[in-house]
């Protein structure tokens, strides 16, 4: 479903409870369904190039069967304070986005099982442990 066009999902996609890979890159999405979320089988997840603004889409965070995610070109300006989430995650791609990136000991668990990281082209990045409230 890359480079269609699209500006959400065509509601056949819903029917589709076993999907495991979606690729939808090079769309002009700016925000995502929240049912997107009951995709619990995808593996596979890529929304490169598309419109997506802001945080990182809380809805992808019900998607714990993720080995791959991949965000790229899009103008996301953070990663979710949960991303612990993913524990079978081997590769997040997301370069060339807005990020202001602060990685906590909950990211640095997470992306501690990635096997690839992409965050090449981000404006900031600072680490640290425990919790910054």
């Amino acid at each position: 479903m890359s480079s269609k066009g699209l500006r959400a999902l065509p509601d056949e996609i819903w029917e589709r409870s076993a999907l495991t890979t979606l690729r939808l890159a090079s769309n002009q999405m700016d925000k995502l369904d929240e049912r997107i979320g009951n995709l619990r089988k995808l593996e596979t997840l890529v929304l490169d190039s598309n419109k997506l603004r802001g945080p990182f889409p809380e809805e992808l965070l019900a998607l714990t069967s993720l080995t791959v995610l991949s965000i790229m070109s899009n103008e996301i300006e953070r990663l979710a304070a949960k991303m612990d989430v993913f524990q079978r995650l081997k590769e997040l791609r997301c370069s060339d986005n807005a990020l202001q990136v602060s990685l906590s000991l909950s990211h640095t668990l997470c992306l501690s099982v990635c096997l690839s990281l992409s965050l090449s082209h981000t404006h900031t990045l600072s680490l640290w442990a425990g919790d910054r409230t």
